[in-house]
């Protein structure tokens, strides 16, 4: 069990949590925008491994979700696909944190999987930027 101290400073109105001797751990900043009464909380971390797992393939899972319906959305739409090349560079930086800061908490086989899932969305990106440079004549010299 690890050691910890909520200290609340009256002056400015917050509240601190020390850990002590804790390398390890999933850090979270919570994107919740909802006023509330009571505490607010600005960053966390979270020690147990299992919870970090739910919030990861939580976080995962909406990621994936989001990158399936900006595909959808590219499949109905034949308008020109600009933005299919950023979309397509924000997908490479996500698998590239799949690998260096999730991987430590997903097993082997739902690793594969995810990436499995991505590297499908990535090849469907890369068709559709290509396409799209194909019809403005990218590439082609005088």
């Amino acid at each position: 069990m690890s050691k910890y101290e909520c200290i609340r400073d009256f002056v400015c109105n917050k509240i601190k949590i020390d850990v002590w001797k804790v390398e390890y751990g999933f850090k979270v900043k919570p994107l919740n925008k909802i006023p509330y009464p009571g505490m607010k909380i600005s960053r966390m971390t979270i020690l147990q491994p299992e919870f970090a797992k739910r919030v990861i393939d939580k976080k995962i899972k909406r990621k994936i979700d989001l990158y399936l319906s900006f595909l959808a959305s590219l499949e109905d739409d034949d308008s020109d696909n600009t933005e299919a090349s950023f979309v397509l560079d924000d997908l490479l930086k996500f698998k590239e944190m799949l690998l260096i800061r999730y991987s430590k908490y997903l097993s082997k086989s739902e690793l594969a999987k995810i990436l499995k899932e991505v590297s499908f969305i990535e090849s469907k990106l890369k068709i559709k930027a290509y396409t799209y440079n194909e019809q403005i004549g990218f590439g082609k010299s005088r």
